[in-house]
């Protein structure tokens, strides 16, 4: 097809204005990886997988970066008329869909913990957080500290022999702190 791969160090927000940067350059084409309606429709495949599951489910829980994930199943369960709450886990440090949340618009942080880099971004997606703000499934968000993260990684490894990216962790870390502090069942 053409593409070219450039490596951008830094965070997901610095590799998604170096592509915004060369595409206004060359009249190309920006898709970006999170805040845009076909991608949160792509990840709504998800919530629609969930919604037509022969299991009925309380909660489900989302790692997240920009909120791409979390507005798409919001959208999939909420068309489906599921009950599903969905909740949104992010690492501390590393939280600012969170804290877009918390403020009601979308939030840029300073600095990031990017100990779970797949979820490593500064700026919330305000396209994400809308969709999520207005969804009747959205349960809220949860934020985990690094040791509630490596702990979940390490019983993903210890109980299912799964080598999880960090990342990934993040779901089982937000269901274990959800049920500690509460008596949904997930």
């Amino acid at each position: 097809f053409g593409g070219v791969v450039t490596l951008v160090p830094g965070t997901v927000d610095n590799a998604v204005h170096a592509a915004q940067e060369a595409c206004a350059s060359k009249a190309g084409y920006f898709l970006h990886p999170f805040d845009d309606m076909d991608v949160i429709d792509g990840q709504a495949s998800l919530g629609y997988e969930i919604a037509a599951s022969d299991h009925q489910f309380d909660a489900v829980f989302l790692p997240v970066g920009g909120g791409g994930l979390l507005a798409g199943v919001c959208k999939a369960l909420a068309s489906q008329n599921s009950q599903t709450k969905v909740y949104g886990v992010q690492l501390q440090g590393c939280d600012a869909f969170a804290q877009s949340v918390d403020a009601g618009h979308s939030v840029t942080l300073d600095q990031i913990n990017s100990l779970a880099d797949g979820t490593a971004v500064k700026t919330a997606g305000t396209l994400t957080l809308r969709l999520v703000l207005n969804s009747p499934n959205f349960g809220g968000m949860i934020r985990v500290t690094p040791h509630e993260l490596g702990c979940a990684l390490s019983e993903l490894d210890i109980f299912t022999s799964i080598t999880a990216e960090t990342a990934a962790g993040l779901s089982l870390a937000g269901l274990k702190k959800h049920r500690h502090h509460t008596k949904d069942t997930a």
